[in-house]
C-alpha cells in the first residue's frame, strides 16, 4: 500500500517529507531499465488483479516494504509484515517520523473531510471545463495535485460535486492527473 503521490509524512524533528513522491522514486529505481516477472494471485475486493512482482529474485514489493516506502497490508496474515517490522525498528521511510505514519486511505479521508468543510454544500469534487464552448469537462478529487490552484467557474459551466458518480453523471471525467 503505496502512500497517495501529494501525501506527506512527519520526520523526527517535527518535520514533514514527500513520501509519496519517495515511494514512486524508490519504485522507479528498482524496475527502471530491468525485466520483470510477475505473478497473478487472483483479484482483491474492488476487482483489481494482485500479483507478485520479481526483478531477477527480488521481490519489487518486499524490497519497497523493508526500505520503508510502502505500507504492509494490515491483517494477521498479511504478506510483508515481517519486512514491514523490520523496516519499523529502523526508523526507515514511513517510520522515520513519531508515532505511526497515516495509511493512505486514513489520509485521502482526511483531505475529503477537510475539503468538504471548505466546499460550497459540502461538495468537494470541482468540475471544470478546458476550452472554450464544450470543452473537456474533467473533475478534480481534493488530493489532486492541482486542487487547491483551480477556481470554480460557474458561469462557464463549471460545478461542485458530492460524489464521483454525481460528476460522471453530468459527462464529466476524471482528471489523468488524479487517476
Amino acid at each position: 500500500e503505496a502512500p497517495d503521490r501529494d501525501q506527506t509524512c512527519a520526520r523526527s524533528e517535527n518535520r514533514v517529507w514527500r513520501c509519496g513522491e519517495s515511494a514512486q522514486t524508490a519504485l522507479s529505481r528498482l524496475i527502471s531499465g530491468r525485466n520483470l516477472r510477475c505473478e497473478p494471485s487472483g483479484k482483491d475486493a474492488t476487482g483489481t488483479m494482485r500479483a507478485a512482482c520479481f526483478s531477477g529474485t527480488n521481490d519489487v514489493a518486499g524490497a519497497l516494504v523493508r526500505g520503508g516506502h510502502v505500507f504492509a497490508e494490515n491483517g494477521m496474515m498479511a504478506r510483508y509484515r515481517s519486512e514491514q517490522s523490520a523496516a519499523r525498528e529502523a526508523k526507515a521511510g514511513l517510520w522515520s517520523g513519531h508515532g505511526e505514519p497515516e495509511r493512505p486511505a486514513n489520509w485521502r479521508t482526511r483531505v475529503w473531510d477537510e475539503a468538504k468543510a471548505r466546499a460550497p454544500k459540502g461538495c468537494p469534487i470541482k468540475g471544470k471545463v478546458a476550452g472554450r464552448g464544450e470543452g473537456a469537462k474533467i473533475y478534480h478529487l481534493p488530493w489532486s495535485p492541482a486542487y487547491d490552484r483551480l477556481r470554480v467557474i460557474s458561469s462557464r459551466g463549471e460545478r461542485w460535486f458530492c460524489s464521483e458518480d454525481e460528476a460522471r453523471g453530468a459527462g464529466f471525467t476524471l482528471s489523468a492527473v488524479d487517476g
